[in-house]
């Protein structure tokens, strides 16, 4: 009982006085728990606000509990306090609320100058209730959380719309209130709070693809690490500085071997809590914090054999080329049941590189010597760099030879077997298409860096909110002058790993609103603040259903909404495939944004 924890309800975020950022449950188990009153002095909640706090700190959690102590030992972290002085930020807390009743009498007081006041009787009754709230994220009903208990007070018209701003900069999962980690929310805060001197740098593996899954994740960057996954059950510890001996899973003591040397040397260890019982088709996050190195290095280890490796072995590299596939010989093992388990280690930089230069193609040895028929050092010329049109172009030119295509590339390549070719070709165009002209979010318009850009697709920045036109504003004109020039004859890059790992091969946008007047499109129309607030995009849809909460929209109950979405190829090297972020841009800023003014999401969570 020394250091025992208490029941986790909440996830710490960062301390403000230092801007300490705990990742991936590094704080072990805290529980928050709040209230809040209405601003008018006279309302019950005002008044009995400290009946409240005795009841929260020193009798339910304390006497009742045993709570005690502040979530990090500085002084700067009280462990109770006015919200704004907690210098804390947390994904949410619990709450307890006063229900009271108390009879007044309105009259002359004598005992007052013979002024009107209000005389208490001797009647009062207090009850403590957990919080009847109202779910930000939704507006459904929402209890015990004080989020959502604030959110209520708000819309009752009891506390102000900054009031509740403020106290959703301290409770920053407020739009998830049944989500006690949120790391996702956690990372959001900190980077639009340091973002102008900390880069935090998502990646998004693929779904895994196995029945169990063996991993660890191992992160060099200059500040913190953390991850997040889509399976609830599977969460991370961070341990800086990992060495061999370390355990490697919360739910087993088997430990972490062959660090030293390997490519972990001297990073930060992302602990998973299960050993292998993770769903198939679990999506991991990881957030790479970057201050002062503007790069940072992220490795996942994973089992070979056993088909416990998520697919990874087989298909990771030909979903993203960027990754070094350094084998199964690095060191690095699982130790436990009396021996070593490799693991095969993949890593990658980010952000994304981009090529200073071409890459010179290598010099082959003569022809004769590799017993190739076609003449690599010259080279063949192709439409597209994909598998069928390279066989196509080189089964031409092979004549007499007395091999096939696949032959032809085995020696070329220096490789055995048609899915050997296959790997070979797509590295070869994904490096092809690295060195073509390249382009970023950023050369549309310098305030479309990575974090405004996510911000953007989840229906948020001034883009969504504002109404009114792009047409002869700075940012329309620098959406067109793209389109007409780099967005034709470059290749333009994504801005976030939640795009690059569209399992499916398509992405989507529903647009919920029209804010531009004058193109023909939507019914927004001038005066904008009587025909454009809430105006509508042309409809082409029905939404059925929301599947994060499976509310049914029946007959036409969610307005009109526009849909509008693009799909590619499987194979890295096809146009559609390489170029779709080009595709998106023209589809969402372009097409829809710049030349119709459709904007925002069509629900609003």
């Amino acid at each position: 009982c020394v250091d025992a924890d208490p029941a986790d309800n909440s996830n710490l975020c960062y301390t403000e006085h230092d801007s300490t950022f705990y990742p991936s449950e590094t704080e072990d188990d805290i529980h928050c728990h709040g209230l809040a009153w209405a601003d008018e002095s006279g309302d019950f909640t005002n008044q009995l606000k400290y009946n409240n706090f005795f009841y929260v700190s020193l009798y339910d959690h304390m006497y009742q509990r045993g709570y005690v102590e502040n979530v990090v030992d500085v002084e700067e972290v009280p462990m109770c306090a006015c919200m704004e002085d907690m210098n804390i930020t947390v994904t949410r807390a619990d709450c307890t609320q006063i229900d009271a009743s108390l009879t007044f009498t309105i009259k002359y007081d004598a005992s007052n100058n013979n002024q009107l006041g209000a005389i208490p009787e001797d009647d009062l009754e207090i009850e403590f209730n957990s919080c009847d709230g109202i779910n930000p994220g939704n507006g459904n009903a929402q209890g015990n959380d004080l989020a959502s208990y604030v959110y209520r007070l708000n819309q009752e018209g009891k506390i102000s719309d900054e009031t509740q701003s403020e106290i959703f900069e301290t409770l920053v999962g407020y739009a998830n209130p049944g989500d006690n980690e949120n790391e996702e929310a956690c990372i959001n805060a900190y980077e639009v709070k340091y973002g102008s001197d900390v880069t935090v740098e998502r990646y998004e593996f693929p779904k895994t693809q196995t029945n169990e899954f063996v991993h660890g994740i191992c992160v060099k960057s200059s500040k913190y690490a953390s991850a997040l996954a889509s399976d609830n059950d599977l969460v991370y510890v961070a341990i800086e500085n990992v060495q061999s001996g370390v355990r490697m899973w919360e739910d087993r003591d088997y430990t972490l071997a062959g660090v030293e040397g390997s490519p972990c040397e001297g990073s930060t260890f992302l602990q998973p809590s299960r050993h292998k019982s993770i769903d198939k088709n679990t999506e991991i996050t990881v957030a790479a914090f970057l201050e002062d190195d503007p790069t940072g290095d992220i490795c996942i280890m994973v089992e070979e054999g056993n088909n416990r490796d998520g697919g990874f072995g087989a298909s990771l590299r030909q979903f993203d080329g960027r990754f070094v596939d350094h084998g199964a010989d690095t060191g690095l093992a699982w130790k436990g049941l009396g021996a070593l388990h490799p693991f095969r280690v993949f890593c990658r930089t980010v952000p994304d590189q981009p090529t200073a230069e071409p890459t010179p193609a290598p010099t082959l040895p003569p022809a004769v010597n590799v017993n190739t028929c076609v003449d690599w050092g010259e080279g063949l010329e192709v439409g597209s760099c994909i598998y069928e049109e390279i066989k196509n172009i080189v089964e031409e030119s092979l004549g007499n030879c007395p091999h096939d295509f696949v032959r032809e590339l085995e020696l070329a390549f220096g490789v055995s077997g048609e899915e050997a070719v296959k790997y070979a070709v797509d590295d070869m165009c994904q490096n092809g298409w690295e060195d073509a002209d390249n382009t970023t979010f950023e050369d549309v318009d310098p305030q479309f860096k990575a974090l405004f850009m996510r911000k953007y697709i989840e229906g948020d920045t001034f883009l969504n909110d504002e109404t009114g036109s792009f047409q002869d504003t700075e940012v329309g004109n620098n959406i067109k002058n793209f389109h007409d020039n780099q967005a034709k004859d470059t290749k333009v890059n994504s801005f976030t790993s939640r795009l690059e790992g569209c399992a499916l091969n398509s992405m989507m946008c529903c647009f919920g609103r029209d804010r531009q007047p004058n193109d023909n499109n939507g019914n927004c129309a001038n005066p904008l603040d009587q025909k454009c607030v809430d105006a509508d995009p042309a409809d082409n849809s029905n939404l059925c259903y929301t599947e994060h909460d499976s509310t049914f929209y029946p007959s036409e109950t969610e307005d009109d909404i526009h849909c509008h979405g693009l799909a590619w190829a499987d194979e890295s090297g096809d146009f559609t495939n390489q170029l779709k972020y080009n595709n998106f841009f023209y589809v969402s800023l372009y097409d829809h944004m710049y030349q119709r003014g459709y904007v925002e999401n069509v629900v609003d969570v």
